[in-house]
């Protein structure tokens, strides 16, 4: 076993194989080290995620002395899948194995499966030890939505889609099996080490829909969105424990700029808010409330009045909030007294815009209700209470980094590229990740990398050089190798990036 620190907040522990990455999995599962936020699983590691840096020294003398059985409590669970079999791409992977459409199907199904991982997709689970017959590649071209409920292949393993999502693996059958519901206490069927059959039948129904977004109740306290923006969602501190299952923390992308608003109108720094991206929102006030713009630059005006930036304005009842186009920055976060009331999805109000999870993105018209603010404390601007720093387009700016647990995979001259290049921000940036043009950063060793846990401000090298940093609302896995790891901090100044902002790292 050894054990690399990723970050400031993070333990890579390498074991090798997937048997003892199971077993170290479950057993930390059930005791986990102090302040761990997420155990997640890999193909040859387990990422262990932790509150901040005091926690990750504090656990690494319970990761070592864990126990090497694992005992009964802890042994995997067995499951049946029925599947109908014949799906869109039967006829491909027949002709890449010189199989019939049946030897297909019984050679799927004579086999028992292993949970490698779970990850791509909440409920997504990555099925090992099938037929190697039945080793496709993926798509060359990736369909823009499989349906839910498909059973498909690619390389050595098999999945079930959870959710109708794009994809580039091969569909083989169908099945009406729930992979994942956000209403039960645990929301995904596999988890990893549990053991997998199919069985083969005539026919299944639909699978039962499980995406519920959160809905607010009906109050008399609310704020109407006239103008929503390009994005306008509900954000909360996100989701914490359920990486493991594929679901990304997510949250609020700057979560400085954030806990500032909430702070400014004496919310908890965690309340429900309002975050928009590039102009916007929009707003029309149904009662009165302490209100706090943050984040990107730009013109704030209430009953088109010029209003302040990152201080409490006291709003009535008919008042309207109107933001322009923003200066500087990507983000702007709007909170209330008393914060948004939303039913929480997985412990978080927040809309994931990865998997979709929580109340879908807001429209014109949208109604917010809003929680009782009886004790809130609006306060005044403050010097500990600083937003996050917004560039301008065409500005640069230095982001601090560390080298990543792939380093030695990207090697020297790569990693001295990264050090030493400027690098635009693309277009295609998101909240999943901040998607970098420019030089491009070589890779030593480019077989694929085993799949391991993920983290925001993680420094991915795709094949084509580009780097991509992940934001928040990133994917649980994945298998890029990791240059290098941004800081929480740094985090929250990409997130306030916009196309245009030119990006230098300076590697520790």
């Amino acid at each position: 076993m050894e054990i690399e620190a990723v970050g400031d907040r993070a333990l890579l522990v390498y074991v090798g194989h997937l048997d003892a990455v199971h077993r170290l999995w479950r057993l930390l599962r059930a005791n986990p080290p102090p302040g761990t936020e997420e155990i997640v699983a890999g193909a040859e590691t387990v990422l262990v995620i932790m509150r901040g840096a005091s926690d990750v020294s504090a656990a690494v003398a319970p990761i070592t002395s864990t126990p090497a059985a694992a005992n009964e409590t802890l042994k995997p669970n067995r499951f049946e899948i029925p599947v109908a079999y014949g799906g869109f791409d039967t006829g491909d992977v027949s002709a890449i194995g010189h199989l019939t459409s049946e030897d297909v199907a019984r050679r799927h199904s004579e086999v028992e499966y292993k949970v490698a991982f779970l990850g791509f997709s909440p409920g997504f689970a990555y099925l090992a030890g099938g037929d190697p017959a039945l080793r496709v590649p993926r798509l060359a071209t990736p369909r823009t939505s499989v349906p839910a409920g498909s059973v498909a292949l690619a390389s050595e393993f098999t999945a079930v889609y959870p959710q109708s999502t794009p994809g580039g693996w091969r569909i083989i059958g169908r099945t009406d099996v729930s992979m994942f519901d956000p209403s039960c206490p645990e929301p995904a069927l596999l988890s990893p080490g549990d053991l997998v059959r199919f069985q083969p039948v005539d026919e299944v129904g639909p699978p039962p829909g499980w995406r519920s977004p959160a809905q607010p109740s009906e109050r008399d306290r609310y704020v109407r969105v006239l103008e929503a923006g390009p994005l306008a969602t509900i954000q909360d501190d996100g989701r914490i424990g359920w990486a493991h299952v594929g679901v990304p923390r997510a949250g609020v992308a700057d979560r400085r700029s954030a806990r500032l608003a909430n702070r400014l109108v004496g919310n908890d720094p965690s309340a429900p808010l309002l975050e928009a991206t590039l102009s916007g929102p929009n707003l029309r006030m149904g009662c009165d409330r302490a209100v706090a713009v943050t984040g990107a630059r730009a013109v704030v005006t209430v009953d088109g009045m010029p209003a302040r930036l990152d201080t409490a304005l006291q709003l009535r009842s008919g008042s309207e909030l109107r933001i322009g186009r923003y200066d500087a920055g990507a983000r702007i976060y709007v909170a209330f007294s008393g914060g948004i009331a939303m039913d929480p999805v997985l412990g978080s109000a927040s809309t994931d815009t990865l998997s979709w999870l929580g109340p879908p993105p807001l429209q014109d018209g949208d109604q917010l209700a809003l929680g009782d603010d009886h004790g809130a404390r609006p306060v005044g601007p403050s010097g500990d209470r600083e937003p996050t720093p917004v560039p301008r387009p065409g500005e640069v700016i230095t982001i601090p980094a560390r080298r990543g647990p792939g380093d030695k995979r990207v090697g020297e001259a790569g990693l001295e590229a990264l050090g030493n290049s400027v690098f635009d921000v693309a277009a295609t940036s998101d909240r999943t990740g901040v998607r970098l043009s420019g030089p491009l950063v070589s890779v030593d060793v480019r077989d694929e990398l085993p799949s391991q846990g993920m983290l925001a401000g993680a420094v991915q090298l795709p094949p084509n050089g580009s780097p991509i940093v992940l934001l928040r609302n990133h994917p649980t896995t994945g298998g890029y190798p990791v240059a290098a790891i941004v800081t929480d901090d740094g985090v929250d100044r990409l997130a306030q990036c916009r196309p245009g902002v030119r990006i230098r790292f300076a590697l520790q």
